[in-house]
C-alpha cells in the first residue's frame, strides 16, 4: 500500500467522522435554538393575555390548546 492510499483512505474515514459529529452538533443547537424560540414566544403571549386582565385559568387554557392538551 502507498502512502497516497493510506492518505486518502485516513482521509475519508477522518471526513466522515466529522460529518457526523457536525451533523449531530448542528441538530443540538438547532433544537436548542428552537425552544428557546418558544419560551419566548410563550412568554410573549402570557405577558400579553395578563395585560388583557386575563386569570391565570384562562391562560393556561389558551396556552394549552395552542398545544393541543386537554384541559
Amino acid at each position: 500500500m502507498s502512502i497516497e492510499q493510506s492518505v486518502a483512505e485516513n482521509l475519508v474515514s477522518v471526513v466522515a467522522i466529522v460529518g457526523g459529529l457536525l451533523f449531530v452538533l448542528l441538530t443540538v443547537v438547532f433544537k436548542s435554538w428552537q425552544q428557546v424560540q418558544i419560551s419566548h414566544h410563550q412568554t410573549e403571549l402570557k405577558e400579553q393575555l395578563l395585560a388583557k386582565g386575563m386569570s391565570p385559568d384562562e391562560i393556561v387554557k389558551v396556552i394549552n390548546a395552542g398545544q393541543g392538551k386537554s384541559c
